[in-house]
């Protein structure tokens, strides 16, 4: 084989490295926002359900009833408390434990649909940056969607007897929900107001998926 044989074949080589390489960094940053909505939904049902299991069998356990609720503020004294922490506990396991230790950067949803957290840098995402973004970001400062935010309202009304404040916290997040998923539509970064806090990003999880290669000839 020529020089110039060579030359050529080690100059194709490269170009379908460089190729390969930016489809995966394409792949990785360009996340369907269809996708996202969809992680966004399962995480709120199965949140829902992990967040109201431990209130709804206290209150069952409470009030000796067969049709038992999830709502706190029928629940005597102190299961209340003790069920709207037991929430939190919950919902913390759900949205921290889980893409911390189970699946890296993963909650349940975004594993469906093959999505990941990660630090803004690239880098995997850590406990620190977590509870910032999953308890911080979603569950308290926006919080309207999420059954865990509620109970922390809850328990506050509890707390102070002022149901009003019930009322005023839910439109409050319900503001920051919108202005979340206005920054997530319409920004470059398409970052959430708890991205922000957290400092992450969401990507596409490329491990199980195949290379949408262009043409290379």
């Amino acid at each position: 084989m020529g020089k110039k044989q060579v030359d050529r074949k080690t100059k194709n080589e490269n170009r379908v490295h460089r190729i390969l390489k930016e489809n995966e960094e394409a792949k990785k940053n360009s996340v369907n926002l269809w996708r996202r909505f969809s992680a966004y939904l399962i995480d709120w049902l199965l949140g829902t359900f992990f967040a109201a299991f431990p209130v709804v069998m206290l209150n069952g356990i409470a009030l000796n009833m067969s049709d038992m609720t999830d709502d706190l503020l029928v629940v005597p004294y102190p299961y209340n408390y003790i069920g709207g922490a037991l929430a939190i506990l919950f919902s913390f396991i759900y949205f921290v434990i889980i893409p911390w230790r189970v699946w890296k950067g993963e909650t349940v949803g975004k594993h469906m649909m093959n999505l990941k957290i990660v630090k803004v840098n690239g880098s995997e995402v850590d406990f620190k940056a977590l509870v910032l973004r999953q308890m911080l970001g979603m569950v308290l400062v926006e919080g309207a969607m999420f059954t865990s935010s509620n109970y922390l309202r809850e328990m506050l009304a509890l707390a102070t007897g002022e149901i009003k404040i019930m009322q005023y916290l839910y439109y409050l997040g319900i503001g920051m929900t919108l202005i979340s998923v206005i920054l997530v539509i319409f920004t470059y970064k398409n970052q959430a107001i708890h991205d922000r806090i957290g400092e992450t990003k969401v990507i596409m999880n490329i491990k199980n998926t195949v290379p949408n290669i262009r043409k290379i000839v």
